[in-house]
């Protein structure tokens, strides 16, 4: 039992050690792939917005709307507060994409 566990040990560090030693392939030198690519013109930050393709709407992004509403603390029936005061803050209108002339109004 003992050599066969030995001899199987054996034979796995052998097969560990030789697969590395294999003779390796040369390194082939890749070059860069050159694609013709078109990089479409770039707007200037504050520059004229180009109108936009046929066919497709500028939509604008509206932010949230919320409200802070002042709660006062909270008094039990014997007179112990059992919640200091806060702020709420209440979700009024959420964010939503819409059509830009909309957005303007």
């Amino acid at each position: 039992m003992e050599l066969s566990k030995s001899l199987t040990y054996g034979a796995l560090l052998l097969a560990v050690l030789f697969t590395g030693c294999a003779k390796s392939r040369p390194v082939v030198e890749r070059q860069p792939l050159e694609l013709d690519i078109e990089v479409a013109p770039r707007a200037s930050v504050g520059g004229v917005v180009p109108p936009p393709p046929p066919g497709v709407e500028r939509m604008c992004w509206l932010e949230p709307q919320v409200t802070e509403e002042q709660r006062g603390p909270g008094v039990d029936s014997e007179g112990k507060w059992y919640h200091p005061s806060y702020k709420a803050v209440r979700l009024a209108r959420s964010g939503r994409w819409v059509p830009c002339d909309e957005a303007s109004r």
